[in-house]
């Protein structure tokens, strides 16, 4: 294979000979398949191949390991076809920043959040939102709780994939961006929201303390032909509401695929996440440099969607008071999938909980065999505590009943003697019985004495 002036021989790659099944016709397109732009870990292909088999890396991993004394990165910068104003082409380059954009290198540096061992199949180019990051329509924060056990209080689990179109987000994100535009309504057969497409919405993400605006153009898209339930035409929120499976354990809260990639240049650098390359041992991490003006994408967005006349302000554009918002339904598989999600979490809360610190959740996953063992001798121990006291409950009751047998005169022995039982008959005098020799189930008579003889 040879790629941006790289080669790598022997390379494996998954063969899919029936696309029948794909949601679109990808020859059709104009490409045949994908190449996986993560690290080795998460890889069906290298997952399934010897460790020693090096033709199951990914491509990026062999092409660093090739030369070892070049930085460990890939960069990325996505153009908008069909209007923004944009000077720039999409182009992804190797170990080597686009010219213009060198200023990226001085951007924060978000580290990439490891998910846990046990689930290493679900990792990808994530990190965490600021506070609060996430400023909706009415320039407030959208407040969201995260299902990442280890997410900093108001902050939110992100995935870069430049796989994904339109960008995934919970449902209480979506209605938030979506639900209080005049004549916005909820295509349940797309589960997403549609709204007129003349409505101009503002939308910023805040990573390392730095606020990423997405032009207004991305927030809606009207490449998909959509019309509303009275046969209009209208935009598609590019925004959806995450209705796919989450990671078992809930690794991100949020996809962020291409309609929020084209406002940024955005660099991966693996760090030490390829092990042949001796030169960058650092920990992976994501830098992003806006490239969205904020002060031109209004002028855009007039222009592309309005046809040069600004009706923004007029008052069918102004959103609706909160308590006329909508909020999009739950389908019914989605609630399934809720169900599987709650028990999970609960599982994973209990696992947290005997961290005694849900931050070190990985460790904890890291011991489950060791938490396992313990939590089945905890429940052994309470087992044998509970069934001992229970026999010194019934030791001491038959005790009792002895002491009051000896009474009555119906007996002269105690616990752990051999005894004579008498039977009264009617004039009151004693009868005396043979003792038998079989001996006594005592388990199933409560009045019987250990160690006595059956009479």
């Amino acid at each position: 294979m040879t790629f941006a002036g790289y080669s790598v021989s022997q390379q494996a790659y998954l063969l899919v000979q029936n696309t029948s099944s794909f949601s679109m016709d990808i020859k059709s397109q104009g490409f045949e398949g994908l190449i996986g732009l993560g690290p080795n870990t998460g890889s069906v292909i290298w997952d399934k191949l010897d460790a020693d088999d090096s033709s199951g890396d990914s491509v990026l991993s062999r092409i660093f390991s090739q030369n070892t004394t070049s930085s460990n990165y890939l960069t990325l910068l996505l153009d908008r076809q069909g209007g923004g104003n944009q000077s720039f082409t999409g182009q992804l380059t190797i170990s080597e920043l686009i010219a213009g954009f060198e200023n990226i290198t001085s951007m924060p540096k978000l580290g990439v959040d490891k998910v846990h061992k046990l689930t290493d199949a679900d990792q990808h180019w994530q990190t965490y939102t600021d506070a609060d990051g996430v400023l909706g329509p009415d320039g407030n924060a959208i407040v969201v709780d995260s299902i990442v056990p280890s997410a900093p209080d108001n902050q939110l689990g992100v995935v870069f994939d430049s796989g994904y179109t339109l960008p995934q987000v919970p449902r209480a994100m979506s209605d938030a961006i979506y639900g209080c535009v005049q004549g916005a309504e909820y295509n349940t057969a797309s589960q997403a929201w549609t709204i007129p497409c003349s409505q101009e919405i503002n939308l910023t993400f805040k990573f390392g303390g730095v606020e990423y605006p997405i032009h207004p153009l991305d927030v809606s898209t009207s490449d998909f032909n959509m019309v509303d339930s009275s046969g209009n035409p209208v935009c598609l929120g590019a925004f959806q509401p995450i209705t796919s499976a989450f990671s078992l354990l809930g690794e991100y809260d949020i996809i962020l695929g291409m309609a929020f990639l084209r406002n940024t240049y955005t660099l991966f650098d693996y760090g030490d996440w390829v092990d042949d390359s001796s030169n960058d041992r650092s920990d992976p991490y994501i830098q992003l440099l806006s490239v969205t003006d904020k002060t031109k994408m209004h002028n855009d967005f007039v222009t592309v969607r309005l046809n040069g006349i600004d009706t923004t302000n007029s008052t069918s554009q102004a959103l609706l008071p909160s308590s006329q918002c909508k909020s999009s339904p739950i389908s019914d598989a989605e609630k399934k999938k809720l169900y599987v999600k709650i028990i999970s979490l609960s599982l994973w809360a209990l696992l947290t909980m005997s961290s005694y610190n849900c931050r070190y959740e990985e460790k904890v996953l890291s011991r489950w065999p060791y938490i396992f063992v313990g939590c089945l001798a905890f429940v052994l121990i309470v087992i044998g505590i509970i069934t001992w006291r229970c026999c010194i409950a019934r030791r001491r009751r038959l005790a009792k009943t002895q002491q009051k047998a000896v009474s009555m005169g119906l007996s002269t022995g105690g616990l752990g003697q051999s005894s004579q039982y008498r039977a009264v008959d009617g004039t009151g005098s004693a009868v005396n019985l043979q003792q038998m020799g079989a001996k006594h189930d005592y388990d199933d008579d409560p009045y019987a004495y250990r160690g006595h003889k059956e009479v």
